[in-house]
């Protein structure tokens, strides 16, 4: 009796070791939240549109491509209408996965809705943090771009004079300070891009629930000591240390440096014509609406989609949800989305 309970005791002291030494683990490296962010990330999925299987037999996805780049996840694939024998308004699309998640295919089903409406998409990978750092998605944009046009003859079905910016969560910050970067010379020197596409080639661009205020958002979660913080304080925890593995600083959150990734900051008004949109839980709703005003005050034109009901992050990707008030709320977006970029 007493060697077995030798042997419980051994096992409880190793498990308060390993224990103690993943804590310590976590707190000194980012490696435990970009884990635990990315698993979180692998077990997202969408309510595709009920129409989807009959949409897609109109869709041509292509082959996936690499573009040059020195940095990894290289690779785009081409997704337009099967029929298409002319070059297409084309939507350079960048995922989302908190600047340390992520992949294209995560967004594919709704690029097929999307391309169905006469649009080619270039739905794009780029090197994620920690393995990357900023401002490296930004640079592979770039890169894209200019493989593009390099080797147009390749893709007869892509516009490079007719470009639509978009992207969703993190996809969508990096895709407005792409978008500055073209559009405002004086940002471009500040973080030192040199800007690739023709402003006038740049329709418009789309932005579904991004974070646009880095001041803001090293704020946007307080830890507290109330049981019922616990959840709040967890995401304070990660969002610390995915700020540290996206730009490479674990005192980003007072770092005056991070200023620049405040999209508002570096508005003028030939930034393009701009669709936002986002949803009130667990989101970037506000950050949203300071955005949409201080592009106004810029005499920028933007379509804006907020709504009163309880709608979560990334919410216009469930194209097949109806909500318990009866809508549809990704649809119906989707509905003004078609509008915005016919205009």
């Amino acid at each position: 009796m007493i060697k077995f309970f030798k042997i419980i005791l051994s096992l409880l002291l190793s498990l308060v070791v390993i224990i103690f030494i993943g804590i310590i683990f976590a707190y000194v490296s980012v490696w435990p939240s970009v884990w635990a962010t990315r698993w979180a990330f692998s077990l997202t999925s969408y309510e595709r549109d009920e129409n989807y299987l009959s949409i897609e037999n109109n869709i041509a996805i292509s082959e996936e491509y690499k573009y040059e780049s020195n940095h990894g996840k290289n690779t785009f694939n081409i997704i337009y209408p099967k029929e298409t024998n002319q070059a297409l308004k084309t939507i350079i699309w960048v995922h989302g996965g908190a600047f340390i998640a992520g992949d294209k295919k995560d967004v594919q089903e709704y690029m097929v809705v999307l391309a169905n409406q006469g649009y080619a998409i270039v739905n794009m990978n780029y090197q994620i943090g920690p393995k990357a750092k900023y401002p490296t998605p930004l640079i592979q944009i770039n890169e894209l771009y200019q493989h593009l046009e390099n080797n147009i003859q390749k893709y007869p079905m892509i516009d490079t004079k007719n470009i639509v910016l978009a992207g969703d969560s993190a996809g969508a910050h990096i895709i407005a300070q792409y978008t500055l970067i073209q559009t405002n010379p004086e940002y471009a020197d500040l973080v030192k891009i040199t800007p690739m596409i023709n402003p006038s080639y740049i329709d418009s661009v789309i932005l579904f629930c991004g974070p646009y205020d880095f001041q803001t958002l090293s704020h946007m979660f307080k830890t507290t000591k109330t049981p019922t913080s616990i959840l709040n304080n967890i995401v304070s925890f990660l969002a610390k240390r995915i700020g540290t593995a996206y730009l490479g600083d674990k005192n980003w959150q007072t770092s005056n440096k991070w200023g620049e990734l405040t999209i508002k900051d570096y508005l003028t008004e030939a930034f393009p014509k701009t669709f936002l949109t986002d949803g009130k839980k667990y989101s970037f709703e506000q950050q949203g609406k300071d955005l949409v005003s201080k592009m106004r005050e810029k005499g920028i034109e933007v379509t804006d989609i907020f709504y009163e009901a309880e709608l979560t992050h990334e919410y216009q990707f469930n194209l097949g949800t109806i909500h318990e008030d009866g809508n549809n709320y990704a649809q119906m977006t989707f509905e003004q989305l078609k509008i915005f970029l016919k205009d």
